[in-house]
């Protein structure tokens, strides 16, 4: 079957809006992430493990670039199912971050959408975007955080990027690309107080609305089974009352 050429064909795939913002990071936009032959951007993927404590990093050159100078970065994992009373469903906590050769700048996953300066604890996906110039030298790093079920963690990381980028796992991350000891306004314990301050809170909230709740129930069953009684007392005595008006009549 001959196929024809046409213009359009060359055209770069792109879908007309970057997020369908619906759930999560919208849907899928399958012609900004599949790529062919004269497309600006490329797509790569790994798909690895970690264990608590370990990182594994990658290496990305953007090469000289053409029209795109984006590079997103995401990290996925299937998280094991949490235990029906755990107040954080979050089992195996992964963490992304790329680091700027030139300048040493961090980006943390998600930070763009959590407007924190911290790891996330929370999510399963973790995205990091970012401009890049020519030649620009970043190192992605995936960390094993806490590892609580398995001994082990598999994830897959997407890279997508300018097509001119060239990709590298590094077979060990050098201390640097590890060493960003949480972001400047964020220490490593103030994420997880605020989440377990608003946990307490909301325990708190239960339990005081139980508590009123019962002491409700209890005055309600006090007064109505006071009233109850004086009703039915009452209706007892004029009952006799009755009765013996009844019985004085007979007798007349």
């Amino acid at each position: 079957h001959h196929h024809h050429h046409h213009h359009q064909d060359n055209l770069p795939a792109t879908s007309e809006n970057k997020f369908k913002f619906v759930h999560g990071f919208g849907h899928v936009q399958l012609a900004n992430a599949l790529y062919f032959s004269g497309d600006p951007h490329m797509l790569y993927q790994d798909t690895n493990a970690v264990s608590s404590g370990t990182t594994r990093c990658y290496r990305v050159n953007t090469g000289s670039l053409t029209t795109r100078t984006t590079l997103k970065a995401v990290l996925v994992w299937t998280d094991p199912a949490a235990s029906s009373s755990a107040s954080r469903l979050l089992v195996n906590n992964l963490n992304l971050r790329t680091y700027r050769v030139e300048s040493g700048a961090v980006l943390l996953g998600n930070e763009a959408q959590t407007g924190s300066q911290c790891t996330d604890t929370i999510n399963n996906v973790e995205v990091t975007s970012q401009e890049l110039a020519e030649n620009a030298e970043v190192v992605v790093v995936v960390e094993g955080t806490s590892i609580n079920v398995n001994s082990q963690q598999s994830y897959s990381l997407v890279l997508v990027g300018p097509s001119t980028m060239t990709v590298t796992p590094l077979s060990s991350c050098s201390s640097e690309y590890g060493a960003y000891a949480e972001k400047d306004s964020c220490s490593s314990s103030s994420n997880n107080d605020d989440d377990d301050n608003d946990e307490d809170d909301q325990t708190t909230a239960i339990i005081v609305g139980v508590v009123v709740g019962v002491v409700a129930l209890i005055i309600l069953i006090i007064v109505g089974g006071y009233w109850g009684w004086t009703k039915w007392a009452h209706a007892r005595a004029m009952g006799h009352q009755r009765q013996q008006d009844v019985e004085e009549l007979v007798e007349l």
